[in-house]
């Protein structure tokens, strides 16, 4: 049996009872896997310990990441110049910031202005977020584990036009900034089908999310 878990902060002594009892393996994601990269990833390290043939699995993520990136094309034509414009505050958890920080910057184009974790990532963890950056040398401010009014302030301060992040993020100053609740608390957003941001299917979403973003401010 394979066991993964897509954030190595949490349920580790779950994990190992699962090892245990199950005397399977445990992959433990490096991180989230959000975009076309991540996502590529960490599947194909998945397809490298499962029991199946290589070749045809690596067919089928070419035709998947082939129809996301469809997706995320026919979106950027749509909407070119909000994906331009982009300038994004990202807060949230390590792995799944790490991930979505790469999208939105190295895949869609946008600058990053600020990321803040909420939980306190590990080295590898800091060492990927600045490969992340550097890749566009972007000028980015990080904060991590600040309270929420601290957050708060480094927004007024960045005046970011997109935001990621918990419902508490929302601030007067931003009154004009396209707000995505994506991480808990979450008190304002209600999904009644699943909707994942990860993955080949949740760059569908994160696409559609900026569009409708930025279309209900814009126009």
């Amino acid at each position: 049996a394979l066991t993964v878990t897509l954030c190595r902060h949490i349920g580790q002594r779950a994990l190992m009872r699962i090892k245990n009892n199950r005397r399977g393996h445990i992959h433990v994601c490096g991180v989230a896997p959000i975009g076309l990269e991540f996502t590529r990833r960490l599947l194909e390290e998945l397809v490298e310990r499962l029991p199946v043939d290589r070749e045809a699995a690596r067919a089928a993520l070419d035709e998947e990441e082939e129809t996301a990136r469809k997706v995320m094309l026919r979106g950027f034509d749509f909407a070119k110049v909000m994906f331009n414009s982009g300038r994004a505050a990202v807060i949230g958890e390590a792995s799944r910031v790490i991930g979505l920080t790469n999208l939105l910057c190295n895949e869609l184009g946008m600058r990053t202005l600020m990321v803040a974790f909420t939980n306190k990532p590990d080295p590898t963890e800091l060492k990927l977020l600045d490969e992340v950056l550097a890749r566009r040398s972007n000028q980015t401010r990080v904060l991590i584990d600040q309270s929420g009014e601290v957050v708060r302030q480094h927004l007024a301060e960045v005046k970011p036009n997109i935001v990621f992040g918990r419902s508490t993020d929302r601030i007067a100053e931003l009154d004009n900034t396209a707000f995505m609740t994506w991480q808990f608390p979450s008190t304002d957003r209600l999904v009644v089908y699943d909707r994942p941001y990860l993955g080949f299917r949740g760059l569908t979403a994160i696409v559609d999310d900026i569009i409708n973003g930025f279309s209900r401010i814009w126009y």
